[in-house]
């Protein structure tokens, strides 16, 4: 079984029937269910079923946790049970060699002042989850105004902005493989950076936006719950995927079972 999991204040409905509609055709048990949901029916979920977070809630980390230490299979399972801080993945990408924007976390803003070093507007406010919308921040009354009004410093970061001609391009990686938005080609340059995040971040599969120029690429955004609207592509290869894993699962689970069933019988 696989278990699709959405929250109801995010709008990843569509995304998750799609998903649902994709595994069904393929002859895979799949059931959506929102996040409230599995918070009471965790024990429900056995072994031999996987569980894809299509939401980035705030609870999906202790879930995840709950969830591996009963040996129960979780999509991104290792990155959803730790740091899933938006800046700390950005941070481990850019020390495995990814490009990405300079950035600042609010709560180290006056460390690093002192030390020299500061991010000037225009630059982006970011929240820590995928939760918040982002906010661009043109001058410094602005962003100094914006400082002081600011609740949970620790919740959010301070990003360069990427000027001059410059294009946003959305890319996804599933299991190995790198897609580009409407099915597109991934540059060499992007499918290494794909490779080098997932290897990194622990990620089966996550979406990733990158600014593009003349100049290069910078990773803005790491998704690991993304909902693949943008390649029909994408979304099969997952689907394929996630029935492989689901079969495989239910074949180790299968064998486990007819073992200790031997055993018990002194087979």
């Amino acid at each position: 079984m696989v278990y699709i999991v959405i929250s109801e204040n995010e709008g990843f409905r569509e995304a998750a029937d799609l998903l649902l509609a994709n595994l069904e055709k393929s002859g895979c048990r799949v059931y959506l269910t929102f996040i409230k949901g599995i918070k009471g029916g965790i024990c429900d979920i056995h072994g031999s079923d996987i569980v894809f977070f299509l939401t980035n809630h705030v609870t999906v980390g202790p879930l995840a946790k709950k969830l591996l230490k009963q040996v129960i299979r979780v999509v991104n399972g290792r990155y959803q049970s730790g740091d899933r801080r938006k800046s700390e993945a950005q941070r481990l990408a850019q020390a495995a060699g990814v490009n990405v924007p300079r950035f600042v976390r609010i709560k180290d803003l006056s460390s690093h002042k002192e030390a020299g070093f500061r991010i000037r507007p225009p630059v982006y406010l970011k929240n820590e989850c995928h939760v918040r919308e982002v906010q661009r921040i043109n001058s410094e009354e602005s962003l100094d105004a914006t400082l002081r009004h600011l609740e949970n410093a620790a919740h959010w970061y301070l990003e360069e902005s990427i000027e001059g001609n410059v294009r946003h391009k959305k890319h996804y990686f599933v299991n190995g493989r790198s897609f580009g938005r409407e099915d597109l080609n991934t540059s060499l340059e992007i499918d290494q950076a794909l490779n080098t995040i997932a290897a990194t971040l622990n990620l089966d599969v996550f979406s990733a936006d990158f600014i593009v120029s003349n100049k290069g690429y910078y990773c803005i955004d790491i998704n690991p719950a993304p909902a693949l609207f943008g390649s029909a592509s994408v979304r099969q290869s997952f689907v394929d995927w996630l029935y492989e894993a689901a079969k495989r699962k239910s074949s180790k689970s299968f064998s486990e079972m007819y073992q200790a069933s031997i055993q018990r019988h002194g087979g």
